[in-house]
C-alpha cells in the first residue's frame, strides 16, 4: 500500500472580550479523513501559545482554546485573531482553527479632586489647578471630554483631555461672610462615557472692611433744651452680604446732649438742658464714635453747639440822703445785682465820676457803686426833694438797672 493523501477540515469561532479570562474560552471539532486504515487522526498539540489565547487538540481533532487574560485592552469594535495550524498524523494534510476576538467597550474610572480657597480682595484670590487620573482598560482611551470655560457661579472650569485643570475666579465675592462656604463643582466625564469624576472647589468668605460715613450738625444754643436736638443719617457700606449695619447705640452721654442710633444709620442728638452758660459766638462740641457692625470701619458724629447772648438782668439800687452843711452829707454807696446766663457776663459797664447834678457817680464791673456829693446845696429849702438818676447797663447791653 501507499501513504494516501488525508483530509483535516478548518474551524473558525468568534468570542467576545470581557472582564475575565474565561470570556474568550471556546472549543469545536476538526473532521480527519484518511483512506488509510486508521490513520484518520491529527498531531496532538497541548497549550499552543498565541497571542490572545492558549490552543490544545487531541489525536481525533477535538479542540479547545482557552484565553490568557481578559484582554481588556482591545477597545469597543476592534477585532484580533490567534491562528493555529493542525497537520494529519501522516502528515499530508494541514489545516486552521481561527479565534477571533471582539474587544468591548470597558468602563474607565476617572478620579475626583477637591481644592478649598478664601475669598479675597481680587478674582486671582479664588483660582485654583489640579490633575485628576484617569485609567481605561481600552488602550488609547485613558482620557476625559476636554472642557473650556465651563461657567459656575464664582468661576469658570478648564480641563484638557489628560484630566489637567483649572478654576479661575469670576470676582472677588466680597459678598461672602466671614466663615461662608460656597462651592462650585464640576462633572467630568470619560472620553467613553463609562466613567465621570467631579472637581469640587469650596470658597471660605472673609471679613472684608466696611465703610461708615461720618456726619455733622450745627446747632445754636436758644431758651430750652429743644433747640439743641438734631438728627441724620450715615451711609454704611460693607462687601459683605447683609452686614451693612452699625452697632446700635442708645442715649449715649455727651456733655451737652444724649446720642441714639439704630442698625441703619439713623441717628439722633437730644439736647440735656438750654446751656445758656454759651457766650454769644461761643461753640462746643459733642462727639460720637460709630462703629460698623463687623467692626472694621468707624465714624464720627459731631454737633456743633453754638451760643448766643442770653439777656442779663441788673438790679435797681434807690437811696435817700439829707443836706447838710458840708457835701459828705449826700454821700452814699451800695451793691447792684446782676445776673447773665452767659459764663463770666455777670458784669456791668464801669463808670467813674460821672457828674449827676447834686453829685458824682461811680460803679465798678460786679455793681459796687458810691455817690459822692458835689457841694453842701443849703440852698434846698426845708422838705424840698431833688435827684440824681443814674443808668447802669449790663456788660452785654441787653439789660439795665437805675440807681
Amino acid at each position: 500500500g501507499t501513504n494516501d493523501a488525508a483530509t483535516v477540515s478548518s474551524d473558525s469561532r468568534s468570542v467576545t472580550e470581557g472582564d475575565t479570562a474565561a470570556a474568550l474560552n471556546t472549543s469545536g471539532q476538526l473532521t480527519i479523513t484518511d483512506p488509510d486504515t486508521g490513520e484518520a487522526h491529527v498531531v496532538v498539540q497541548s497549550n499552543g501559545h498565541g497571542t490572545y489565547g492558549d490552543f490544545t487538540i487531541d489525536a481525533d481533532g477535538a479542540w479547545s482554546y482557552t484565553g490568557n487574560g481578559a484582554h481588556n485592552e482591545l477597545t469597543a469594535g476592534q477585532q484580533v485573531q490567534d491562528q493555529f495550524t493542525v497537520t494529519s498524523q501522516d502528515g499530508t494534510a494541514t489545516s486552521t482553527v481561527t479565534l477571533t476576538i471582539t474587544g468591548t467597550n470597558d468602563a474607565a474610572t476617572v478620579s475626583s479632586d477637591s481644592r478649598s480657597v478664601t475669598e479675597g480682595d481680587t478674582a486671582a484670590a479664588l483660582n485654583a489647578s489640579g490633575q485628576l487620573t484617569i485609567t481605561d482598560p481600552d488602550t488609547g482611551e485613558a482620557h476625559v471630554v476636554a472642557q473650556s470655560n465651563g461657567h459656575g457661579s464664582y468661576g469658570d472650569f478648564a480641563i484638557d483631555a489628560n484630566g489637567a485643570w483649572s478654576y479661575t475666579g469670576n470676582g472677588a465675592h466680597n459678598e461672602l461672610t466671614a466663615g461662608q462656604q460656597v462651592q462650585d463643582q464640576f462633572t467630568v466625564t470619560s472620553q467613553d462615557g463609562t466613567a465621570s469624576g467631579t472637581v469640587t472647589v469650596t470658597i471660605t468668605g472673609t471679613n472684608d472692611a466696611a465703610s461708615v460715613s461720618s456726619d455733622s450738625k450745627a446747632v445754636t444754643e436758644g431758651d430750652t433744651a429743644a433747640a439743641l436736638n438734631t438728627s441724620g443719617q450715615l451711609t454704611i457700606v460693607d462687601p459683605d452680604s447683609g452686614e451693612a449695619h452699625v452697632v446700635a447705640q442708645s442715649n449715649v452721654h455727651g456733655s451737652y446732649g444724649d446720642f441714639s442710633i439704630d442698625a441703619n444709620g439713623a441717628w439722633s442728638y437730644t439736647g440735656n438742658g438750654a446751656h445758656d452758660e454759651l457766650t454769644a459766638g461761643q461753640q462746643v462740641q459733642d462727639q460720637f464714635t460709630v462703629t460698623s457692625q463687623d467692626g472694621t470701619a468707624t465714624g464720627t458724629v459731631t454737633v456743633t453747639i453754638t451760643g448766643t447772648n442770653d439777656n442779663a438782668t441788673v438790679s435797681s439800687d434807690p437811696k435817700s440822703v439829707t443836706e447838710a452843711d458840708t457835701a459828705d452829707a449826700l454821700n452814699t454807696s451800695g451793691q447792684l445785682s446782676i445776673t447773665d446766663p452767659d459764663s463770666g457776663e455777670a458784669h456791668v459797664v464801669a463808670q467813674s465820676n460821672v457828674h449827676g447834678s447834686y453829685g458824682d457817680f461811680t460803679i465798678d464791673a460786679n455793681g459796687a457803686w458810691s455817690y459822692t456829693g458835689n457841694g453842701a446845696h443849703n440852698e434846698l429849702t426845708a422838705g424840698q426833694q431833688v435827684q440824681d438818676q443814674f443808668t447802669v447797663t449790663s456788660q452785654d447791653g441787653t439789660a439795665t438797672g437805675t440807681v
